[in-house]
């Protein structure tokens, strides 16, 4: 029976640019680059040798006019280096306010590279085509 691996992450882009996911639970700052300063919130250090299997998220619009995410891609990467081609959802009938909230999407992996060795470092981006609002994921995988 393989052990089953997860990590949480959650936060606001407020716009379409590719960015690095806040996989380390740092400082929430928005990143579109790997810098000296983001290592708090970019780099999640694998701690045994695992796959990431499929990536769940959750989105939402900030209000009604907020166009939808549309074509939206996620990446793995590794040591800084992209890893993965992207994994790409089209995202559409996301809800605001209070209407509408519980949609969730499906990234799958497993037929991407990705697999990590204890000590590594995981770097994980999205981007969409329209704007990203408030986001919610759910990263999993399994114990090599």
């Amino acid at each position: 029976m393989a052990n089953n691996f997860f990590i949480t992450t959650a936060g606001y882009f407020g716009s379409s640019s590719l960015k690095y996911l806040p996989l380390a639970h740092g400082t929430q700052s928005e990143l579109t680059s790997l810098i000296d300063s983001s290592i708090d919130n970019t780099n999640f250090v694998i701690p045994f040798d695992l796959s990431i299997e499929k990536i769940f998220v959750n989105m939402t619009r900030s209000m009604n006019s907020d166009p939808q995410p549309g074509n939206t891609k996620i990446s793995l990467w590794k040591a800084g280096e992209k890893y993965s081609d992207d994994v790409n959802v089209s995202i559409e009938g996301l809800g605001y306010d209070t209407y509408d909230l519980n949609e969730v999407r499906v990234f799958d992996f497993k037929d991407q590279p990705n697999t990590y060795k204890a000590g590594e470092i995981m770097q994980i981006t999205m981007q969409s085509e329209n704007i990203i609002d408030y986001f919610s994921m759910t990263i999993t995988g399994e114990y090599l």
